[in-house]
């Protein structure tokens, strides 16, 4: 009795450590720079949500945590929190791009219906394809 009250001792106490070490990492993973990243894939704005309307779970597979190039058409221009969210049109949803900081001050020239290029990382689809730490690539007037 007493060996296999050891025994699960230690498998919990291994547990909780891979689990407490995963964490840490996970916490203290270094940020990327978008900027300065290699851009793992380009497509307009309704190839992007293209894929992920016809098939979200390929879609999430193929994008989540990579670095997106996309080019597409502002619907809406917003700071929420002081953050610069830009949100580009689809047929249904849409790509809402939430800047670096670094980027806010390039909001004031920007207009709905222009076309943008922005690059960030893709954090997945949730009704809306979600774009983070994006920087502003190409602004066209």
């Amino acid at each position: 009795m007493k060996k296999r009250k050891y025994t699960i001792i230690i498998i919990l106490s291994i547990l909780i450590g891979t689990v407490v070490i995963i964490g840490l990492k996970k916490y203290n993973k270094p940020h990327i720079n978008v900027l300065k990243a290699k851009t793992d894939f380009i497509l307009t704005s309704h190839e992007l949500l293209n894929q992920f309307t016809e098939n979200e779970d390929i879609a999430n597979v193929k994008y989540a945590n990579k670095i997106i190039l996309t080019k597409g058409t502002i619907k809406n221009i917003q700071i929420n929190k002081g953050k610069g969210i830009i949100t580009l049109k689809g047929k249904e949803s849409t790509i809402i791009c939430e800047l670096n900081k670094s980027e806010n001050d390039k909001l004031s020239k920007l207009n709905k219906n222009q076309i943008i290029t922005i690059k960030g990382i893709c954090s997945g689809y949730l009704m809306d394809v979600l774009l983070m730490n994006c920087i502003i690539q190409k602004s066209n007037d």
